[in-house]
């Protein structure tokens, strides 16, 4: 079912203390990881709860944990769903299943690398596990894990910082030397590499942001996006969205330079990208890169915006803490709540829309029908 809008007050409301967690949202099935657990009565130091949205009293931590461990590794841990297992990365690093409770993958009787940092990250396809020697040491490469074996079994000179979580073959990102790459796990090798040195000539302290989607990748670098074709490594466009003349109506009344106003973050979804600004004159920026002005709408009420774009005619986002969406089509705002949270992840899934951030709060919001923007094309 397509997106639609959520009842005005969530479903159900969480705030776990100084636990912190993460959430992964399949379906109308929510995954909540807490780390770092230091209450003898809830039990070991990391669990995680598989909590059916469409069936729940509410009570997160009454909710009974699928999994369980003691995890002597400081440091909180993230979850993701990745080529159809739960992967947890950060400290010791691990791979369930989607029940939650059968083990591919885990670092619980030691690395099976000495070398590796044990607070790291993992990425998981076609039953093999790639694992980083750490978040900060990307020029150490990769290593191939086989999970039957439980031994390693190959080495990658892969040397792209660690954005994740990546899905499927494909590895991309900032190399160490600055460089835009794309590599391939299935071919072993580079598809193709971009310097972006130029790009960042006015804004070198810049950080870049990329994803891949439907064969291309976007690139967002100071003042400028890139759509590139990720078969060909071919650039297709190049889009200096600061020029936008609503864009510098908003800079002007915000008094932003033009290094505080490039965007701090991109959602892709298909060929549609938004781009947004977290801090104070924020906006989102709707780019439709199926035409040849790809300008489409920019909403700049408001400060600290985030937004995930999704599949069908709402965009959710949070601007000043506040949950919202906008019609993907026109850049109204169809919906907001009453009340703030202090949230800075977007889910979507089946009929469910869900805030969370680690410090432990989560929010489930229910929507009942699909939205159908007036505005659509035929």
């Amino acid at each position: 079912m397509l997106p639609g809008v959520p009842l005005k007050e969530a479903k159900y409301k969480a705030l776990t203390g100084q636990r912190p967690l993460d959430t992964c949202l399949f379906g109308d099935v929510l995954y909540v990881l807490y780390s770092l657990n230091s209450d003898p009565a809830l039990g070991p130091s990391s669990f995680l709860k598989k909590i059916d949205l469409n069936n729940f009293d509410g009570n997160f931590l009454q909710q009974p944990s699928v999994y369980a461990r003691d995890v002597t590794t400081p440091g909180p841990r993230s979850l993701n769903i990745v080529d159809g297992a739960l992967v947890i990365c950060g400290a010791s690093p691990e791979i369930l299943s989607l029940d939650g409770s059968t083990v591919v993958y885990d670092e619980a009787e030691g690395r099976l690398n000495p070398v590796w940092n044990p607070g790291g990250w993992v990425h998981y396809w076609e039953g093999k596990v790639y694992r980083g020697y750490g978040y900060h040491v990307p020029e150490q490469g990769v290593d191939v894990i086989d999970v039957h074996a439980q031994a390693v079994i190959h080495h990658l000179d892969l040397d792209i910082r660690y954005s994740g979580p990546w899905q499927g073959e494909l590895m991309y990102g900032e190399r160490i030397n600055g460089d835009f790459a794309v590599y391939s796990l299935r071919e072993q090798r580079y598809l193709f590499e971009l310097p972006l040195q130029h790009y960042r000539l006015a804004y070198p302290q810049c950080r870049v942001v990329s994803r891949v989607s439907e064969g291309l990748a976007y690139v967002l670098v100071g003042d400028t996006l890139l759509q590139i074709d990720v078969s060909s490594g071919a650039l297709l466009r190049e889009i200096n969205y600061l020029q936008f003349s609503e864009v510098q109506v908003h800079m002007q009344a915000e008094r932003l330079s033009m290094a505080d106003a490039c965007a701090s973050s991109i959602s892709v979804c298909g060929t549609s990208v938004v781009l947004t600004l977290f801090s104070i004159g924020g906006y989102a920026l709707y780019l439709d890169l199926t035409t040849e002005q790809p300008r489409v709408w920019l909403w700049s009420a408001g400060c600290k915006v985030v937004a995930f774009n999704c599949q069908g005619d709402l965009i959710y986002g949070l601007s000043n803490a506040v949950p919202m969406a906008w019609d993907k089509y026109s850049g109204e705002v169809i919906w907001q709540t009453k009340n703030s949270t202090a949230t800075n992840k977007i889910q979507v899934g089946d009929q469910w829309l869900v805030f969370s951030q680690g410090a432990g709060y989560i929010q489930c919001n229910h929507w009942a029908k699909p939205y159908i923007s007036p505005q659509r094309p035929a």
